[in-house]
């Protein structure tokens, strides 16, 4: 079960950056020339896997230099509508996956505590 919580650990930091780039995207609707900001879900897990077998750190800011750039940009503007519904579906996996690591550790808790 340990290596599900780091995938869902993985997801939630998946999650959290793609709204923060989502947030920017809402932020630039009026910006001339902004190009549109997403994350690629397949190289933002490798990287993170990477990240997890090599144990080294890549700080935030230098996470575009890296080879395979999960964060891509799209030469069109950005569409509020579709914008608002990848904002929804990010909380919901989001929440999903908060739910699942906090009742397995909630599980692990109880289990300690009634000795075994």
């Amino acid at each position: 079960m340990s290596s599900n919580i780091k995938l869902l650990e993985s997801f939630m930091n998946y999650c959290s950056d793609k709204s923060k780039v989502i947030n920017q995207n809402i932020a630039n609707l009026n910006t001339a020339d902004y190009k549109r900001r997403d994350v690629n879900f397949q190289s933002y897990l490798q990287n993170q896997l990477n990240k997890t077998t090599s144990h080294s750190s890549i700080e935030n800011s230098t996470i575009n230099s890296i080879v395979n750039d999960p964060f891509t940009t799209e030469e069109s503007g950005v569409n509020i509508e579709q914008e608002m519904s990848e904002l929804a579906k990010n909380t919901i996996n989001f929440k999903f996956a908060s739910k699942r690591v906090s009742g397995y550790y909630k599980n692990l808790q109880n289990v300690i505590k009634s000795g075994g």
